[in-house]
C-alpha cells in the first residue's frame, strides 16, 4: 500500500487533508491519513479521538476496536462515518451521554464523511473549531460555484489606524478603518435621524408557534410513561434480536429486506433525507428510546432561538416542559439499568416461554396483554366441577390484570394453562364464609369469588405456610383493588385473558 497522500483527498471544507495520527497508525491505507479509496466500502472517513466509553459503547454493538494494538481512549483513529453517526444519534439514551461520541479533527476529516453525516453535527463536536470560521467564506463560494476568495487574518494594526490583513498567499492588503468622532455620553449618535421600523410579523409568528408547540408537548408528556414501558423490555429484547441473528445464518438477507421495506415505507418527499439512515432492526429498535431526548434537543434549541427580551412568554413556557422531559429521559434510563426491573422481565420471559395457550397465543402478544410477573407459584386448589368438587395442584401466575392457573401433566418443560381469572371481577372471601365452598379443617386457605359470563364461580386456593398465604392474599386484593379502579378510567389498559372456565368450573350462584 502507498504511504503517500493521493492529492485529490480534501477536508470538508475542500481543503488538503492533514495528517490523523502515525501512533497508532492510522487511516484504511495505514499512511495517517483518513483516505477513503474506492476499496473502502466503510468509509473510514472521520479524523476522531476516541474516549473509553466510546470503545465500550462500539464494543457492545458488535464492533470491539479495543484488540487493535495501542488503541485505548486519547487515541486518535480514522473511524467509519456510520460508527460515529450511531454513536452520535445514541448519546441521548446512554448513561455516558455525550462522552461515547469521539471529538472530531475537521481538518483530517475526508469530505466523504459527509455522504453519512451533516457537517453540522460534525462541528458539534470538533475540536479544530478555530478553522471553521476561517472556512466559512471558501465553503459557501465552492457551494455557489465561485472561486474561494484568499481567507484573511489580522495581522497588525498600523500606527495611523489602518489594520494589515495577511492573506493566505502571503501578500499583504491595508484596509483603512473610517474614523468617526466621538460624542461623550452619546451611545446612539449612529442612529440618529433614522425612522422607527415597525417589527416584523415573522418573529411574532415564530414566538406564537414556539409557544402553541409547548402547550401541545405538555399536554401530552404524560403518555411519555410507553417509552418508560419500552426502555424496560428493551434489553430483553435485544438479546432475543441477537439470539436470532446468531442462530439464522441468513440474517443479513433479512436485514437487508427490512431496510428496503422500511425505505419504501417512507413518504416520498423524505426518502432523500432519509437515505442514510442506517434500517436494520437492532437500529429500529434503538430509535424509539432515542426520539425521547431529541424532543428535549428540539425545546432546548427553540429556547435559544426564544430569548425572554423577544418572547417572555415562550421562552418562561418552555422551561417546565423542558425539565419534564429530562425528568422523563433519566427515568426510561433508569428503567432500562434497573436490575430488579431486569430480573423481573427475565422472570416474564422464562414463564411465557413455559406457558401454552390452547390458541397457540405468541409470546409478544402475551407479553403486549398481561405485562410482567407479579408473583408466581404453586398452589392447590379445589373447585366445584359439574360432576363433583375436585382438587389438584396447579402453578398459579399472577399478573396485574390476571390470574392464570396452569397445570404440568406429561411434559415439565411446558405449562397448560388451565384458566384465567380477570382480577377486575374478583374479590376474595374467606374459606369458610358460609356460602358456596366450604372448608373448616385446612389452615392458610382462602376462596376467590369471580364472575364471568354474569355467573358467579368461586376457586379455593391453599398456601404450605401462613406467609405465603398472606403474601399471595395481599398481592390479589392490591391488584383487584387497581383493575377494578381502571375499569371505570376510560384510558384503555393491558387486555385480560379468560379461558372458558365453564368446562372446568360449575358456578356456585347466579342465573
Amino acid at each position: 500500500m502507498s504511504k503517500s497522500l493521493n492529492p485529490n483527498s480534501t477536508t470538508v471544507f475542500k481543503k488538503p487533508l492533514s495528517m490523523h495520527s502515525t501512533s497508532p497508525m492510522t487511516g484504511y491505507l495505514r499512511n495517517g491519513y483518513c483516505e477513503v479509496p474506492d476499496s473502502d466500502t466503510g468509509n473510514h472517513a472521520v479524523a476522531a479521538e476516541v474516549t473509553d466509553e466510546f470503545l465500550e459503547f462500539s464494543a457492545r454493538q458488535g464492533n470491539d476496536l479495543r484488540p487493535i494494538p495501542g488503541m485505548k481512549g486519547g487515541c486518535k483513529w480514522c473511524l467509519c462515518a456510520s460508527r460515529w453517526l450511531e454513536a452520535f444519534e445514541s448519546r441521548g439514551s446512554e448513561p455516558a451521554g455525550d462522552k461515547i461520541v469521539p471529538k472530531i479533527f475537521l481538518n483530517a476529516t475526508n469530505e466523504k464523511a459527509l455522504k453519512k453525516i451533516n457537517l453540522d453535527d460534525l462541528k458539534k463536536f470538533a475540536v479544530d473549531k478555530e478553522d471553521i470560521g476561517q472556512c466559512i467564506g471558501c465553503r459557501n463560494a465552492v457551494a455557489h460555484g465561485r472561486s474561494p476568495e484568499p481567507t484573511i487574518r489580522l495581522n497588525d494594526v498600523d500606527e495611523d489606524g489602518s489594520e494589515l490583513y495577511e492573506t493566505e498567499e502571503g501578500s499583504v492588503a491595508e484596509i483603512n478603518i473610517p474614523q468617526h468622532d466621538s460624542h461623550e455620553g452619546d451611545a446612539t449618535d449612529d442612529r440618529e435621524g433614522l425612522p422607527d421600523l415597525p417589527d416584523s410579523p415573522e418573529p411574532k409568528a415564530f414566538r406564537s408557534v414556539v409557544l402553541a408547540v409547548t402547550t401541545i408537548i405538555d399536554e401530552h408528556i404524560a403518555m411519555f410513561s410507553a417509552y418508560d414501558d419500552f426502555g424496560e423490555q428493551y434489553e430483553l429484547v435485544r438479546f432475543a434480536v441477537e439470539q436470532a441473528q446468531q442462530s439464522t445464518a441468513c440474517w443479513p438477507e433479512y436485514d437487508t429486506a427490512i431496510e428496503t421495506l422500511a425505505y419504501t415505507l417512507n413518504p416520498v418527499q423524505s426518502r432523500d433525507a432519509n437515505r442514510r439512515k442506517a434500517l436494520t432492526v437492532k437500529d429500529l429498535l434503538i430509535k424509539p428510546i432515542q426520539r425521547l431526548p431529541r424532543y428535549v434537543l428540539l425545546l432546548n434549541d427553540l429556547q435559544k432561538l426564544t430569548p425572554v427580551c423577544d418572547g417572555p412568554n415562550a421562552h418562561e413556557a418552555l422551561g417546565p416542559v423542558i425539565a419534564k422531559l429530562e425528568a422523563s429521559c433519566e427515568q426510561v434510563n433508569q428503567s432500562r439499568h434497573s436490575l430488579d426491573k431486569k430480573r423481573l422481565l427475565e422472570s416474564t420471559w422464562l414463564i411465557s416461554e413455559r406457558l401454552s395457550f390452547h390458541n397457540q397465543l405468541p409470546r409478544a402478544a402475551f407479553l403486549k396483554l398481561l405485562g410482567p410477573v407479579i408473583l408466581c407459584g404453586c398452589l392447590h386448589i379445589a373447585y366445584r366441577s359439574k360432576d363433583s368438587v375436585k382438587g389438584r395442584y396447579v402453578i398459579c401466575v399472577l399478573f396485574n390484570t390476571t390470574l392464570l392457573l396452569a397445570g404440568a401433566d406429561e411434559d415439565d418443560s411446558k405449562y397448560n394453562v388451565l384458566a384465567g381469572v380477570a382480577l377486575a371481577n374478583s374479590t376474595i372471601a374467606e374459606a369458610d364464609n358460609g356460602r358456596g365452598l366450604q372448608c373448616h379443617t385446612a389452615p392458610h386457605s382462602w376462596k376467590v369469588v369471580y364472575e364471568h359470563h354474569t355467573k358467579m364461580y368461586e376457586i379455593m386456593f391453599t398456601a404450605c405456610s401462613a406467609a405465603e398465604a398472606d403474601t399471595w392474599r395481599q398481592r390479589i386484593v392490591a391488584c383487584a383493588a387497581e383493575q377494578a379502579t381502571a375499569a371505570l378510567d376510560p384510558v384503555p389498559t393491558k387486555g385480560d385473558i379468560v379461558t372458558s372456565t365453564d368446562n372446568m368450573f360449575k358456578p356456585e350462584y347466579g342465573p
